[in-house]
């Protein structure tokens, strides 16, 4: 109805035919509007027309790229060896889980469930429910094993079973439901589904959640979340859930009540045997280099070095210290207690991961950073997590390393100089240059009040495309009644521009990037990069751009290409501090300047995770385990 009354309203101010001619171009816009709504309601239908079809394919979709996400991240972690730890799990003695009957079935009066992290897929389909909770000490492998249990799902995957997700649940909070944040972390993790899709996959059970490091959430709420998970997961539901075993001893000690029909299994200490097997490895000379080690091993096995040893990151972390040819394992037995050969090893790992190394994967590269630099700029990381209580290196949150007056200065300066330059450019406009230099510090010092946020991200629902390009051919069919300039030009100026814009950035922020299979930290910012782009196309460019037109009417064309320009840039200045992206660049640039970062930060980052020194968790790095971090945090 609205539509119609604003084309008629429209044509009669356009138009200056008689009545019939007026009708005949009138029917004529009419009709191909209702042709590209029919097209529209069409296309519509026909893409809602087999739900189920559509979660099928999305599924599919989703397992695809699950399982390429963690077989890269498998390779990065060392987890994809020919000769793997072999590291054990077994049933937990601790009482942290209900009758054996509940979780195996009648007539089972003991669980007994045991193996290794290369089969914990194959024992995890085993069991009659699929809830499972791995608990161990820390540095035992419990991410790991969760990474191999999503890896080895995939591999082999059966019908009509859930694709198994991995997410870190210290992220979420216990006051939203697990589902609405389930769906939040799909829809960013994995932008090809949107929120819809992400929200049907989990509630008709499409997913697996593979849930790690439930000790690492903040303390004050881990008993909130054990209980909101224990409602989550009470009834038929699969799940997989790590925490260190003292921690989630105490909750289900607290709480008096474990996770209904949920088996739990502890992973065991790395054995004497499995050590002396796997730190020499296949290099040559393993074996003679790592003698002096192996018997300590085997005649002390209660001694300091079994101890300190006993957690797969510490072999990882012995096995990558002394991996060159010219390195001496033995310099681990004059080493007194299990503490100072845990704070050796830690210490020797990062110029080991910067020494000759070569890359992880085919058509990947490693940089050339100096050891002690290196060092350097991850002890600011691991510092600024520190201070901030963090659990990941986000690009977005990088501005907080810095004082939190350097980016509204900065951004200020850039505002004057801008502002300035009006009247210098059009000198006998004096009262243009005015309204110019105060829209310039209205609208910056509106957006600087806001301070930094989390990037932009920007949707449309499926039908708005349609629409706009029905408004489009209603506009576009208008346009070809009038037949006067200017007056035909200043309406393709004021409306059938803007449309368009508005129809390129649908396009593109409902087309991710063909290479972007999930989320990651250099897609993240590339992705903020132009959904910023897209906001300033739409919110500023087009309408100075209609304003520069009317000037240029007035006053010449090149006063109006002046004006143009001048608009776009005070539009970009007012605007940038308001997005991530602006602050971040800011932020590294002053970082490294003083040293504390490198320029190029995201590259480094992105080196650091293929090295292993980092991981990836969606569009953040976290570093490998939190021991490193926090040895790295000390000053």
């Amino acid at each position: 109805m609205s539509v119609g009354l604003g084309v008629l309203v429209l044509s009669f101010l356009v138009l200056n035919s008689d009545l019939l001619d007026i009708g005949d171009k009138l029917a004529s816009v009419i009709s191909g509007a209702v042709a590209l709504a029919t097209a529209a309601v069409a296309l519509i239908a026909r893409g809602r027309a087999d739900p189920a079809g559509r979660l099928d394919q999305a599924a599919g979709e989703l397992a695809r790229r699950v399982r390429r996400q963690w077989t890269r991240e498998a390779a990065n972690r060392g987890l994809l060896h020919d000769d793997p730890l072999r590291v054990r799990w077994a049933s937990s003695t601790r009482p942290v889980q209900s009758s054996a009957a509940s979780i195996a079935g009648q007539g089972v009066t003991r669980l007994k469930l045991h193996g290794d992290v290369v089969g914990i897929a194959s024992a995890f389909r085993q069991l009659p429910h699929r809830k499972l909770v791995v608990i161990g000490s820390p540095g035992a492998g419990k991410t790991s094993l969760a990474v191999l249990l999503v890896d080895g799902l995939l591999a082999e995957p059966l019908v009509g079973e859930p694709v198994p997700v991995l997410l870190d649940i210290a992220g979420w909070s216990p006051r939203d439901h697990l589902d609405t944040w389930l769906v939040r972390q799909l829809d960013e993790l994995y932008p090809f589904l949107g929120k819809d899709l992400a929200r049907d996959l989990v509630e008709d059970d499409r997913v697996l959640p593979v849930l790690d490091g439930l000790d690492e959430m903040p303390a004050a709420s881990q008993t909130a979340a054990f209980a909101a998970l224990r409602d989550a997961f009470g009834g038929r539901r699969p799940f997989v859930l790590t925490c260190r075993a003292q921690e989630y001893e105490a909750l289900t000690t607290a709480a008096g009540v474990p996770l209904t029909r949920t088996a739990v299994v502890e992973i065991e200490p790395v054995g004497v045997e499995e050590l002396v097997a796997y730190l020499p490895g296949r290099h040559i000379n393993g074996e003679n280099r790592w003698a002096g080690v192996a018997e300590e091993l085997t005649v002390r096995p209660d001694g300091e070095l079994a101890r300190a040893l006993d957690s797969p990151l510490m072999v990882f972390l012995a096995r990558t210290a002394y991996d060159l040819p010219g390195s001496r394992p033995a310099e681990l037995l004059g080493l007194v207690d299990r503490a100072a050969i845990e704070r050796h090893l830690l210490a020797a790992y990062v110029p080991a991961a910067y020494g000759l190394r070569s890359p992880p994967a085919a058509g990947s590269q490693l940089c050339a950073y100096e050891q002690e630099s290196a060092e350097r700029w991850l002890r600011f990381l691991a510092r600024d997590l520190r201070r901030r209580r963090s659990p990941g290196i986000a690009w977005w949150e990088i501005r907080q390393a810095a004082t939190s007056w350097l980016q509204k200065v900065t951004l200020a300066l850039v505002a004057v100089a801008a502002a300035s330059a009006v009247p210098l450019v059009n000198g006998d406009s004096l009262d243009e240059g005015w309204v110019a230099t105060a829209f310039v510090f209205a609208g910056g010092l509106a957006l600087l009040r806001r301070g930094g946020r989390e990037p932009i991200r920007l949707g449309f629902r499926p039908a708005v495309p349609f629409l706009v390009v029905a408004v489009l051919g209603i506009v576009g069919g208008l346009l070809v009644t009038v037949q006067a300039a200017p007056f035909g030009y200043l309406v393709f100026v004021l409306l059938f521009l803007p449309v368009s814009v508005i129809i390129a950035a649908i396009g593109l922020l409902r087309s991710p990037p063909a290479n972007l299979d999930q989320a990651t930290p250099r897609g993240s910012l590339r992705a903020e990069r132009v959904a910023a782009a897209v906001v300033l196309s739409m919110i500023g460019i087009v309408p100075f751009v209609s304003f520069a037109y009317l000037d240029s009417l007035r006053s010449g064309l090149e006063s109006g290409a002046l004006w143009m320009l001048i608009a776009i840039t005070a539009m970009i200045v007012t605007s940038a501090p308001g997005l991530a992206w602006a602050e971040f660049d800011i932020t590294r640039l002053y970082l490294a300047f003083r040293g504390r970062l490198p320029l190029r930060l995201m590259a480094f980052a992105d080196d650091a995770h293929r090295r292993g020194v980092l991981r990836q968790v969606g569009a953040v790095y976290q570093f490998r385990h939190a021991r490193l971090q926090a040895y790295l945090a000390e000053e």
